[in-house]
């Protein structure tokens, strides 16, 4: 999965103004690197499945960046796949 909020420049708790700056922000030629971003985050459903999503993959990464929690066998290479997840203090609000 790919962190959509990272390539904007915001996190999993930016408000609806803020994600289309972000998405406005984008070249062109970086809106089409980034698949369907734009239908993702300004589709009402496909955007809350994303956003909770998100926040697993955020969950995981603070897990695994624990240092009582390395992975004896990772043979899904979760490490590699949450890199871009790694939370920040700001996006660790879970009251939703």
């Amino acid at each position: 999965m790919r962190n959509y909020f990272a390539a904007i420049g915001l996190n999993r708790l930016a408000s609806v103004a803020d994600i289309d700056a972000g998405i406005n922000s984008l070249s062109a030629s970086e809106l089409a690197e980034e698949d369907d971003l734009k239908e993702i985050l300004t589709t009402s459903r496909e955007y809350k499945h994303y956003q909770r999503l998100h926040l697993q993959y955020e969950a995981m990464a603070a897990v695994l960046a624990h240092d009582n929690c390395r992975l004896p066998m990772d043979n899904h290479n979760w490490q590699k796949r949450l890199v871009e997840f790694e939370a920040d203090e700001e996006s660790l609000d879970l009251s939703d």
